[in-house]
């Protein structure tokens, strides 16, 4: 029932804000029809790093990335620079995502995340990251393969590289 108010009303079929700086909450809702909006949440998350060996940081004071979820789709994005590096080694995965990343049907959880990365310790081409459930965002470069350098992503990190990523995924829950 959507009762008449100074920023809402309801017609029938649509409901209609009306006053500036209103919006339509709906988080808690918890409808068990699967094709009702019942979630949306904004905010913030700390990245951080693994690497097969050593040690990769971002600085804290570029370390906070933005994240949109609609229902179990999920947006985040942001920067990260300034880092932290002692003798990395092997895959360079980024951790701290908001939601965990859905385990779907043939592989279809494959996310593929928009990278840009600057300041590495040398020149590669083709640097891109991908989410599976259960993970953070792997990053990798040339065809990703570890012929292809994909196992050796945290070597080119160092202090004076940053990256960049835009990534939209289906959550688990």
């Amino acid at each position: 029932t959507i009762v008449a108010e100074s920023t809402a009303t309801y017609d029938g079929t649509t409901l209609e804000l009306t006053t500036s700086g209103g919006g339509l909450k709906m988080d808690g809702l918890a409808s068990s029809n699967a094709n009702t909006l019942d979630d949306y949440e904004e905010g913030t998350w700390t990245a951080a790093f693994t690497s097969g060996g050593g040690t990769v940081a971002p600085n804290t004071s570029y370390d906070t990335m933005n994240y949109t979820k609609i229902g179990r789709l999920v947006n985040v994005s942001g920067n990260v620079d300034g880092f932290t590096v002692s003798s990395p080694t092997g895959s360079l995965t980024m951790t701290g995502i908001p939601f965990a990343v859905a385990d779907t049907a043939e592989r279809s959880d494959r996310i593929c995340v928009v990278v840009t990365a600057h300041g590495l310790v040398s020149a590669e081409d083709n640097i891109f990251g991908e989410m599976n459930a259960g993970s953070g965002i792997v990053f990798s470069y040339g065809d990703g393969g570890t012929g292809g350098g994909g196992a050796h992503m945290a070597t080119l990190i160092d202090a004076g590289s940053y990256i960049r990523v835009n990534a939209t995924y289906m959550a688990a829950t």
